[in-house]
């Protein structure tokens, strides 16, 4: 019997995303009115399209702040994907459960030696709020250790069971 499931979470925006989308805001102001001054020279037909473009730009920036990770588990191989505003997407690992060394809840006191080791690469694709819902995951790729931070169902909790029943720990109810 084939496994497949699938979950979205979104991201929440945190104090960087805020700045990054007021300083885009103030970067806008500061260049609508340069654009305001080229009105009254001979290149206002020109300053027109700065307008548009600086608006668009702004608007386009802004969007990208909203991000989704998807997370798709195929019998035991978990795929974990980026969206950016529902336009562009982006596969960040792709591991089959067998490799996991473990998987266990965010902040379990049994898990906190692993859980704070170092690590070649983190890979936080939780929605940096639900930390009673996170878990991670322990495993090497390439030669490379790596933690992924992430939200799975209790379905895909069950799926990593079948492979690594060990290795995978579930949060007492």
């Amino acid at each position: 019997m084939d496994i497949f499931l699938e979950y979205i979470v979104p991201r929440k925006k945190g104090v960087k995303e805020m700045l990054k989308i007021v300083a885009i805001l103030l970067a806008m102001l500061v260049l609508l009115t340069v654009c305001s001054f080229l009105l009254i020279t001979p290149l206002s037909s020109i300053a027109f399209l700065l307008v548009a473009g600086v608006i668009y730009g702004a608007y386009y920036l802004i969007s990208g702040q909203n991000v989704e990770y998807e997370y798709i588990v195929t019998n035991g191989e978990l795929d974990v994907d980026s969206i950016v505003n529902r336009r562009k997407r982006k596969r960040l690992i792709t591991v089959h459960s067998k490799t996991f060394d473990i998987v266990a809840p965010v902040g379990d006191a049994r898990y906190k030696n692993e859980e704070n080791a170092n690590f070649t690469r983190v890979i936080d694709a939780s929605s940096r709020v639900n930390n009673d819902k996170a878990y991670f995951a322990v495993f090497s790729k390439d030669g490379q250790k790596i933690k992924l931070v992430f939200e799975p169902t209790p379905k895909m909790l069950e799926a990593f069971k079948t492979f690594v029943p060990r290795n995978v720990f579930m949060r007492e109810m």
